[in-house]
């Protein structure tokens, strides 16, 4: 019956991954065994409903019920979003890790004789920047989220609200609303992964010359001196991105309100990126003449010049164009028959 499937959904949600399955079968197996107490096997449809909510009305709230299963009310991370948290740590870590070894890497190409020192320079990070923002940042978010309910309010306040019934059970979400695993977890590998190097490593967006007896340089597109006034910007996107992602991960299914905190959060990120991008100050102002003298333009580098000023104007066009291709395909996600 679709009650007892929304309960068990309900009350299994609530629990880390590896305990669903076998607490959802002794679930079900407890319900029709109160049933089968409570009321004649040739009941109609109509007293099965009833009966139905009078024994779930029994069994109480799915939270309290998945408290009890659980038997540790207490906790800093809730439970139910453990296998979410571990989950994205270790995507967070991969992904810092991965910028780390990649900005290691450029360095030592194009400096070997002090690869020693750019080796230390990538440990002392794992210290100073992966464990602080990697560790950290996920970790007081996921602490925030085990005291905000997926309904926004507060966990300490919800035994203040009208009693429970069967009739706010949320429904099991179909195949066609449910979101793979791998939408979230790809969505903040690539968030952690632009955001560190544009905020913390931005030289290395650049183009490689000759510099000196066959040694090399990075020629910086960035300049690190624009990007420091919008790098808490980019932060606090990218820590919102990860807590959305950690909702999805914990919903696994296409909701409205889910739906709209993307939209909002997605049409946000593009107003920001267009409001940087279009500053002249985040850009290396001596680029083109760092490259003309290298010899990779004309000896004025106004062709380029002319180039890249016409490219700016189209950020926002292009942004807004993929906007709204993804608040479509959103909206088509949730409203679909």
């Amino acid at each position: 019956m679709e009650m007892i499937d929304r309960y068990a959904f309900a009350v299994t949600q609530r629990l880390p991954e590896r305990q669903r399955k076998e607490i959802d079968k002794e679930l079900r197996g407890l319900i029709e065994d109160m049933l089968e107490e409570r009321f004649a096997s040739d009941r109609s449809e109509r007293d099965e409903r009833a009966a139905v909510e009078e024994v779930l009305m029994e069994l109480g709230d799915p939270a309290a019920l998945a408290e009890k299963y659980r038997g540790r009310p207490r906790y800093v991370i809730a439970p139910e979003l453990t296998d979410a948290y571990i989950a994205v740590l270790k995507v967070v870590g991969a992904s810092i890790g991965i910028v780390l070894m990649v900005v290691f890497a450029i360095r030592a190409v194009i400096d070997p004789m002090n690869i020693l020192d750019y080796f230390v320079d990538a440990i002392v990070s794992v210290f100073t920047f992966a464990i602080p923002h990697g560790f950290g940042w996920v970790t007081a978010i996921f602490i925030a989220l085990s005291f905000v309910g997926a309904d926004g309010k507060a966990w300490e306040l919800r035994s203040h609200k009208e009693p429970w019934t069967p009739l706010q059970l949320p429904e099991v979400p179909d195949s066609k609303r449910r979101i793979p695993k791998s939408d979230p977890i790809a969505g903040i590998a690539f968030t952690v992964f632009i955001t560190a190097l544009v905020v913390f490593f931005p030289n290395v967006f650049g183009v490689v010359i000759p510099s000196g007896e066959g040694g090399r340089a990075i020629v910086p597109f960035l300049s690190e001196a624009g990007i420091r006034p919008y790098a808490w910007g980019f932060l606090a996107i990218a820590a919102a991105t990860v807590s959305l992602s950690a909702w999805k991960l914990r919903q696994r299914r296409w909701t409205p309100p889910l739906a709209w905190a993307y939209i909002a959060l997605q049409s946000l990120s593009a107003v920001f990126v267009v409001f940087a991008f279009t500053d002249p100050s985040v850009y290396n102002p001596s680029f083109v003449d760092e490259l003309v003298q290298a010899g990779f333009f004309p000896i004025d580098g106004e062709g380029f010049r002319l180039w890249s000023r016409y490219a700016a104007k189209w950020i926002a066009p292009v942004v807004a164009l993929f906007l709204l291709l993804d608040i479509g395909q959103t909206l088509y996600r949730v409203y679909r028959k």
